[in-house]
């Protein structure tokens, strides 16, 4: 069947071009990150979930493809090897970059608590001290005008 060793090629260059988007879409992300652009984060997590949804699909065929080659004896394991290389080689980066993200997020997280927890201390002090001067200065003022 010649017709189908083109077809997984197809596949897998479609797969590889999704893959290329999603590292490009996690490099922004990093950049989103210590902009702290949560929004553009956000929006590009959903971008990116569309396109980890359509490589699975395109897993899917591939695998019904192969399976389907196989049983035909049209395509040996070796070619499949040498268009899938390319292939881990971006997912490993794309785990590398997503892994460096969410440690920079957990670090931002932890950042944006302490901050928080500052606040609410300067908070208190400040109603504690407010409270107590206007206690003391209610009823006391002079209008020394009269």
């Amino acid at each position: 069947m010649k017709d189908s060793k083109p077809r997984i090629e197809r596949l897998f260059m479609e797969k590889k071009k999704l893959l290329n988007e999603l590292l490009e879409m996690t490099m922004k992300q990093t950049r989103w990150i210590e902009e702290r652009n949560w929004t553009r984060l956000h929006n590009a997590i959903n971008a990116k979930q569309d396109r980890i949804d359509k490589i699975d699909s395109l897993d899917h065929l591939i695998r019904k493809t192969i399976a389907l080659e196989n049983k035909n004896q049209g395509i040996e394991g070796q070619e499949v090897e040498l268009m899938d290389k390319d292939i881990k080689h971006i997912a490993e980066k794309i785990m590398e970059i997503e892994q460096n993200n969410i440690n920079e997020i957990r670090n931002a997280m932890k950042t944006l608590k302490d901050e928080l927890k500052e606040v609410q201390l300067k908070k208190r002090v400040n109603s504690t001290y407010y409270k107590k001067q206007k206690a003391r200065d209610s009823g006391k003022h002079i209008d020394k005008y009269k």
